[in-house]
């Protein structure tokens, strides 16, 4: 086996491992979904071309960022691809110091922070991101997602009930978020195995999602960056 054939069956691990915990969240989630549309008490209220929250800090491990990047490339998706690399210019002109803090914390944390000073810096920078109102560069005109069927875990396993009116930086008052003891504990799971095969692969970072994908971009089309 050549070095190029062997960092092609990585990279295809990569991608296998990132669907494989895809599937896995969604199986989850779905049946959390439909636990709480039947239970009466409280109704999705995410829905497609709702992006109300794409202004959130996403992060990505070096397997999902691969998985993601892969799709962009394949050859139908020329037109995909080049609307990301247009608004990853926009990306990087409009973010701070505040991406590089809170890709530190979340490489070394596999949950929130538990303590101070670090909880603290973890919620003003989310807040500094936010206010920043990034739109997903993945975010199409139409408010969907181009990349809903390869979009990272954290992307999954997050759902608010009821209305949206409360997911703006405008909000009086905070959002019903949907929580479920087997969604928590799949999620995290699910993370930690990517984090492992990324690891594996030579990547124990975890970074921004745009960035992340922006850098497997490159490395898949053979570019020093």
């Amino acid at each position: 086996m050549t070095i190029r054939d062997q960092r092609e069956e990585d990279r295809s691990s990569l991608c296998e491992a990132a669907v494989a915990a895809f599937r896995l969240v969604d199986q989850v989630a779905e049946a959390v979904v439909q636990l709480a549309n039947s239970s009466g008490e409280h109704h999705i209220a995410c829905h497609r071309g709702c992006r109300t929250c794409c202004t959130v800090f996403v992060t990505a491990t070096h397997a999902e960022a691969f998985a993601i990047a892969a799709s962009l490339l394949a050859p139908a998706r020329g037109e995909r691809l080049r609307r990301f690399r247009e608004q990853m210019a926009l990306w990087h002109a409009a973010v701070g110091p505040e991406v590089a803090l809170l890709e530190r914390l979340a490489t070394e944390y596999e949950s929130l922070p538990p303590a101070e000073p670090d909880s603290r810096l973890l919620a003003e920078a989310a807040q500094t991101y936010r206010q920043r109102r990034l739109m997903c560069p993945f975010n199409a005109t139409d408010g969907s997602c181009e990349i809903y069927p390869v979009r990272p875990v954290g992307c999954r396993a997050f759902y608010v009930a009821d209305t949206s009116e409360y997911c703006s930086l405008e909000a009086t008052q905070e959002a019903v978020i949907v929580r479920h003891a087997k969604l928590t504990e799949i999620t995290a799971l699910a993370r930690r195995v990517l984090r492992g095969v990324s690891a594996t692969a030579g990547h124990d970072t975890v970074s921004a999602l745009p960035a992340g994908v922006e850098r497997a971009l490159s490395v898949m089309e053979g570019v020093p960056r």
